[in-house]
C-alpha cells in the first residue's frame, strides 16, 4: 500500500498526519509513505525527522484582506500547487490520500479529485477533521472523501454522517509510554521542582502569552516554581510570538534592577519533544 499524507503549516495539521502515518506503519511495515506539504512550514523542521519523505507544493492561506492583488497571488500559488501536485501523485500514485486540512493539502486534494474524476487514479480520500467546525478547503473536499473522521460529534453534521466516523485525535504512541523520572533526568529538573508547562501551541497564542508574562510577578513568591513557557516560533505573519513576548516582559520590568527570572522562568519558542515537558510538568496549561 501506498500512503500520501497531507496537511500543515501549524500543529494541528501535522501531528495528527504523523500519528496515523505511525500507526499505519507499525501495523504495514512494508507500506511506503509520502508526505506532501509546503517549505519553511511546520511540516518542514517535524516531518523529515519522524522517517518520512517530504515534497513541496506551492500554497498560501487565502487571503483575510480582500483585494485584487491578495486574490491573485492566491491563484496563482494554488494553480501552480495542482501543477506541481499532478507531478507528485503521478509519479507516487497513492492508494490512500490523507488529509488532515488546511492550506497545505488544497493543491494535492483538488489535484487528486481531479485525477479521479478523469479515471487517471482509483485511490481513496481519508479526511480527517480535528476542529468542532471543518475549516473550508475539508468542507469542500469532503464531498469527495470516500470516509471522513472527525474528532468533536458535531463536525460531523458539515458532512455525509454515512461517511463520517468519530474518531476522537490521533495520539502519538510516545505520549502513551510517558517516564516521569527519566524526562526530568534530561531537563535537568530533581523531583522538588514543581513544573508548570504552558504553551499556545505550534504557531503561539497571543492571549495565553499575555496572560502567563501578566501573571509572572506574583508566581516569583513560589518555592521550587519553575515555568516553562512555548511562545511558539518566530513569525514573519500579523504575530511574532518570540517579540511580542520580549516586550510584555520588557514593559513590565522583567530582568531589570537585578530581578531576573531566568532561573524559574524558561522561555522557548519551540520544543520538538514536546512529550518530555509533559512528563516532567506538574500542570500543563
Amino acid at each position: 500500500m501506498k500512503y500520501l499524507l497531507t496537511g500543515g503549516g501549524t500543529g494541528g495539521h501535522v501531528y495528527p498526519a504523523l500519528a496515523i502515518a505511525d500507526e499505519l506503519r507499525r501495523k504495514q511495515p512494508d507500506a511506503e509513505f509520502l508526505y506532501v506539504g509546503v517549505r519553511n512550514k511546520l511540516e518542514d523542521r517535524v516531518v523529515p525527522g519522524r522517517g518520512y519523505t517530504l515534497r513541496y507544493v506551492r500554497s498560501r492561506p487565502f487571503p483575510r484582506a480582500i483585494s485584487v492583488i491578495n486574490l491573485g497571488l492566491f491563484c496563482l500559488n494554488l494553480v501552480l500547487g495542482v501543477i506541481g501536485a499532478f507531478a507528485i501523485l503521478l509519479r507516487f500514485r497513492p492508494d490512500v490520500v490523507i488529509g488532515t486540512g488546511g492550506f497545505v493539502s488544497a493543491p494535492v486534494m483538488f489535484a487528486f479529485c481531479v485525477l479521479r474524476k478523469l479515471g487517471i487514479s482509483s485511490g481513496k480520500i481519508f479526511l480527517y477533521e480535528p476542529n468542532s467546525h471543518p475549516g473550508l478547503l475539508n468542507h469542500v473536499i469532503g464531498r469527495f472523501a470516500d470516509r471522513i473522521g472527525v474528532a468533536f460529534e458535531q463536525a460531523g453534521r458539515w458532512f455525509d454522517m454515512r461517511r463520517v466516523a468519530i474518531v476522537g485525535y490521533p495520539v502519538r504512541r510516545e505520549f502513551l509510554q510517558l517516564d516521569r523520572i527519566g524526562a526530568r533526568q534530561r531537563l535537568g529538573f530533581g523531583k522538588e521542582k514543581h513544573i508548570l508547562i504552558v504553551v499556545g501551541g505550534s504557531q503561539g497564542s497571543r492571549a495565553i502569552n499575555q496572560a502567563v508574562v501578566d501573571v509572572l510577578p506574583r508566581m516569583r513568591i513560589r518555592e521550587n516554581l519553575v515555568v516553562i513557557h512555548v511562545t511558539g516560533p518566530v513569525s514573519g505573519g500579523e504575530y511574532d510570538p518570540v517579540a511580542d513576548t520580549q516586550q510584555r516582559l520588557d514593559e513590565l520590568g522583567l530582568g531589570a534592577d537585578g530581578d531576573d527570572p531566568s532561573d524559574w522562568y524558561i522561555r522557548v519558542p519551540y520544543v520538538g519533544k514536546i512529550e518530555d515537558l509533559y512528563a516532567a510538568a506538574d500542570v500543563v496549561v
